[in-house]
C-alpha cells in the first residue's frame, strides 16, 4: 500500500462560500463549520495527485489544523467530492456553485472541544476518492477537489492557505494496486531449465 500527504498549494485552491452571494478566495480561516443564514461552504484543491485510475483506495482523510478554540456542536460537516477528471483551481462564486459533486459523501463529527492549533482529521472518505480515480479520463497526477458543508450550527475556524503562519488543509491517501480486470488470466513465470 502507497501513501500519498498532499496541502494545499495556492490562495485560489481553497475558498469560503458563504450565505446568498458570499465568497473569497483570500480568507484567513478555512470554515470548517459556520453558523450563517445558508449553509457554509468549503472547496480543497489538492494538485499532482499521483494515483494511478482504478486504484484500490483504502483510506482518505483531510487534516484541519484548528486557528481558534470552540465547542463544536453534534451535527456532522458533509464531505463530498468535485466529479472531474482534473478539477481546476477556484475562480469565481458562480464557478464554485456549479461544480458537479459526487452523490457520495462521509459525514464528519467534529471533535469537541476543538483547540487551536491542533490538527484535526476527517472522517475516512475512501468511496468518494474511488469515484473519482476510476473516472476514465483520470490519470495520475491530475487534481482534485474536496467539498465541505457545514450544517450551519456553530462557528468552526481552521487554517487557509491565506492565514498567517498557516497550515493549509492536507488530504492523506492510502492506495493500492487496481484489482485485475474480470477475466483476466494470470501471465505464469517460466522457469529456464537448468544446463
Amino acid at each position: 500500500m502507497t501513501t500519498l500527504v498532499l496541502q494545499v498549494g495556492q490562495s485560489s485552491d481553497d475558498c469560503d462560500r458563504s450565505g446568498s452571494s458570499g465568497f473569497s478566495l483570500t480568507a484567513t480561516s478555512f470554515y470548517v463549520d459556520k453558523a450563517v443564514a445558508r449553509r457554509q461552504n468549503q472547496g480543497a484543491r489538492f494538485t499532482n495527485v499521483t494515483i494511478p485510475n482504478a486504484s484500490t483506495i483504502n483510506g482518505a482523510f483531510l487534516t484541519i489544523r484548528a486557528r481558534l478554540s470552540t465547542t463544536p456542536s453534534t451535527a456532522g460537516v458533509v464531505i463530498r467530492g468535485e466529479l472531474t477528471d482534473n478539477a481546476a483551481t477556484f475562480s469565481t462564486r458562480q464557478n464554485f456553485d456549479n461544480r458537479p459533486r459526487t452523490t457520495l459523501s462521509s459525514t464528519w463529527v467534529l471533535p469537541n472541544p476543538w483547540t487551536a492549533g491542533t490538527d484535526y482529521n476527517s472522517s475516512d472518505f475512501a468511496a468518494v476518492v474511488q469515484l473519482i480515480v476510476n473516472r476514465a479520463l483520470w490519470v495520475s497526477g491530475n487534481a482534485m477537489v474536496v467539498f465541505l458543508v457545514s450544517p450551519l450550527v456553530t462557528t468552526v475556524e481552521g487554517h487557509s492557505f491565506d492565514t498567517p503562519a498557516a497550515v493549509p488543509p492536507k488530504l492523506t491517501i492510502d492506495y493500492g494496486a487496481a484489482p485485475p480486470a474480470v477475466g483476466a488470466v494470470p501471465q505464469l513465470q517460466l522457469q529456464k531449465a537448468g544446463p
